[in-house]
């Protein structure tokens, strides 16, 4: 799977059921078992221009769709140790997202594996 196809199933998927619950509190779990309870704040389109591509005629360079989230509660620690904010794209996508307010689990959709 390309990483237009990644995206397009884990980023634009969990975008659309947050835009239509923007005042929900998510349970965001990664594999690593690093997990937090947050509220959405904002999407945004980003690229890599902080990681060495200089601009779109640089091969290495690339654009992305992102997810904002304020940290609300830390449950459990990880390697990233965010304590504000998270954000999320496929390249570093939870492997689970839980809407808490509804009841719903978001990602993966039903009966899906997620990536790790």
């Amino acid at each position: 799977m390309d990483d237009l196809s990644i995206e397009r199933e884990s980023t634009y998927r969990v975008y659309s059921y947050l835009d239509k619950h923007t005042n929900s509190d998510y349970r965001i779990i990664f594999a690593d078992g690093t997990q937090y309870i947050a509220k959405f704040e904002d999407a945004y389109d980003s690229d890599n221009e902080n990681d060495g591509a200089r601009d779109e005629r640089d091969p290495n360079y690339y654009e992305y769709f992102n997810l904002a989230f304020r940290i609300i509660k830390v449950i459990k620690a990880g390697p990233h140790n965010w304590r504000d904010m998270i954000n999320i794209d496929y390249r570093r996508f939870p492997s689970r997202v839980e809407d808490i307010t509804n009841g719903v689990v978001v990602y993966p959709p039903s009966g899906a594996v997620a990536p790790n």
